[in-house]
């Protein structure tokens, strides 16, 4: 019996020991299994992204092609000289598609079209059934992957409206391989084994980080064939050639097109699964360890004091896990006071989150969140982390901004959540922090290229339409006029074909920025065509007001400026359309000024010409 009692604590205690093992054995599979699924949650959001840039690259595309296809005049008759060079000059100028453009008829004959030299894909190549479909079903079209001469082209369709009717059909053929969308795409990258890519109905690829995929159908999978169906996940599968590989896949809005991102499974996983190994193996240890040390020690007084120790020890350890969690994660984390006398204060942050900021640690550990977001998301957050410490919602994440330390500002995508002891009562906030602002200036400069002239940075031929129209707005709210001017360089051709385009293009860039400066603050200038610009007067009192404008956007030209050692003089020919009201709009007062420009060009060079409107 008194064997039984001594042996007593020592049993109770490896009973113990037994339980603390396995709860933390549960809590490591737990955390793998969070670990895991947030991962997959991230990709998928990336996935997401991806296919929301497609869909917006698509809508700018249809955007830039509705604004030419309604800028009229058009002729519709088959082998039009003039119809066919406003498709050379839309080709040229476009930022998205860039490769050719041709009108044809209703019944889908051809018109008129312009091409480089390797032509365009043949009227009835299959690739053209999807855009045929969604423009009888009263939408734009968009077309699977065609192939000239190993070039690889999709084609965009929108309707010629004139008089409220079509009349014709615009098609616009952008090569892939040299697109803006892909340019963004190539530079995402998923280890040594991912790939990411946006496909078209067929499953052939249409953009990818790897260029060589380009035009080639992707091989069957059970991602392909979701994504393909409209459907939206994240799944695991066997690939003959490449083994176990996961994919996130999400639709685009058009044409059956869709996004997968794909890696092997030993990547995606790999680091997470080590990890969650090497705790249990460190759990496993401790509980060998512990029983061997009461199996031995178990008829000896000082049992329990080892005991003891060896607990501490084990505390220290895991202490010593977390701090090392925290502090050598790649996202940045804080943890912050809830209590109403220091509310949001951070009482420890790692180093990602110090880097990332430009604030060493003891100094953000001084600071409240709030102290370095941007004034302009301080409300929306406070908000939502009200939201969560009242226990409305378990956690939340928010793009928002950070300041940095020398006062730019940074995107961020923030999670903030609260750790409550098993009562429900809130002890502290946990904050994680992913820097996303590459990704938000990718976004920035993909919408300013749908607005703005590649070369010069002026605004190109969307932005200006929508300019006068603005301008012709305010016109009839104040009973003021706008005035339209619409500038071609004289003998431009001569400068490219006697110095080349490189030097051709430095004149066109500063005409650009002399044409800004001899302009008002309030004026908009253009580039629309090779050595057309056009510049948009809003609350001009008279016509003499629009031509002294004009005056100092030639004289300013004209002065002769130096290029890699040339000196170049360049004259221009000044058309002037003047009007407003409600019976006036844009597309008249650039067609006005158009058509004096070349009554100018044909009378005398460096003059102006009003029209009348």
């Amino acid at each position: 019996m008194a064997r039984i009692r001594g042996a007593l604590p020592a049993v109770v205690s490896f009973v113990l020991i037994l339980a603390v093992a396995m709860v933390g054995l549960l809590a490591t599979r737990a955390a793998t299994s969070t670990a895991d699924r947030t991962h997959r949650d991230d990709r998928q959001r990336l996935e997401t992204t991806l296919s929301g840039l497609g869909d917006q690259y698509i809508l700018f595309t249809f955007k830039e092609e509705f604004d030419f296809a309604s800028s009229g005049p058009w002729s519709l008759h088959a082998g039009d000289s003039g119809d066919t060079g406003r498709l050379r000059r839309f080709v040229q100028n476009s930022p998205l598609t860039g490769y050719g453009a041709a009108l044809v008829d209703l019944a889908g004959n051809p018109l008129n079209a312009w091409a480089p030299s390797t032509g365009l894909p043949s009227p009835t190549d299959p690739g053209f059934a999807p855009l045929k479909a969604a423009l009888l079903g009263g939408k734009p079209g968009l077309s699977s992957v065609m192939s000239v001469h190993a070039l690889s082209l999709v084609a965009y369709g929108v309707p010629v409206m004139i008089d409220n009717k079509p009349k014709a059909i615009l098609v616009a053929f952008s090569r892939l391989d040299t697109s803006q969308l892909q340019q963004y795409v190539a530079t995402l990258h998923y280890g040594r084994t991912g790939y990411t890519a946006l496909v078209d109905g067929n499953g052939t690829v249409v953009v990818s980080a790897n260029p060589a995929m380009i035009g080639r159908r992707l091989p069957t999978s059970p991602a392909l064939t979701a994504v393909l169906k409209g459907q939206t996940g994240f799944g695991a599968y066997q690939d003959p050639s490449a083994g176990g590989l996961v994919a996130a896949y999400h639709p685009l809005s058009f044409a059956g097109w869709g996004g997968i991102t794909a890696q092997s499974s030993a990547e995606f996983f790999g680091p997470i699964h080590r990890r969650g190994f090497e705790v249990e193996a460190a759990l496993a240890l401790l509980l060998v360890l512990a029983a061997a040390l009461i199996a031995v020690h178990s008829h000896r007084r000082h049992t329990a004091l080892s005991r003891e120790v060896h607990t501490i020890t084990a505390l220290w350890e895991a202490r010593e896990r977390f701090r090392l969690a925290f502090e050598e994660s790649p996202v940045g984390m804080a943890l912050l006071s809830i209590d109403d006398e220091a509310n949001g204060r951070m009482v420890q942050v790692n180093r990602s989150l110090a880097d990332l900021t430009g604030i060493e640690p003891a100094e953000l550990e001084q600071l409240t969140l709030q102290a370095i977001t941007h004034p302009d998301d301080r409300s929306a957050n406070a908000a939502r982390a009200s939201e969560v410490i009242e226990g409305v919602i378990p956690s939340y994440e928010l793009e928002m901004r950070f300041v940095h330390a020398d006062g730019h500002p940074i995107w961020v995508l923030f999670h903030g959540s609260v750790v409550r002891s098993p009562e429900g009562t809130p002890l502290y906030g946990l904050a994680q922090v992913q820097d996303v602002t590459g990704r938000k200036q990718a976004e920035e400069r993909l919408a300013h290229l749908a607005l703005h002239d590649p070369l010069t940075g002026l605004a190109n031929r969307s932005l200006l339409m929508d300019r006068i129209a603005q301008a012709l707005a305010g016109s009839a709210r104040r009973s003021t006029k706008v005035g339209v001017l619409y500038v071609d360089l004289d003998r431009f051709k001569a400068v490219n074909d006697s110095l080349g385009h490189a030097i051709g293009d430095e004149v066109l860039i500063t005409t650009g920025q002399r044409i800004t400066d001899a302009i008002r603050p309030v004026d908009t200038a253009a580039r629309i065509g090779g050595d057309e610009f056009v510049v948009v007067c809003p609350d001009l009192g008279s016509a003499e007001d629009a031509i002294a404008i004009a005056a100092r956007v030639e004289s300013s030209i004209r002065q002769p400026l130096v290029v890699e050692g040339h000196q170049v003089t360049v004259e221009a020919s000044v058309g002037i359309s003047f009007g407003g009201g409600v019976e006036c709009y844009a597309e008249m007062l650039l067609r006005d000024a158009d058509s004096a420009m070349y009554n100018v060009k044909q009378q005398a060079r460096n003059a102006q010409e009003p029209a009348a409107q």
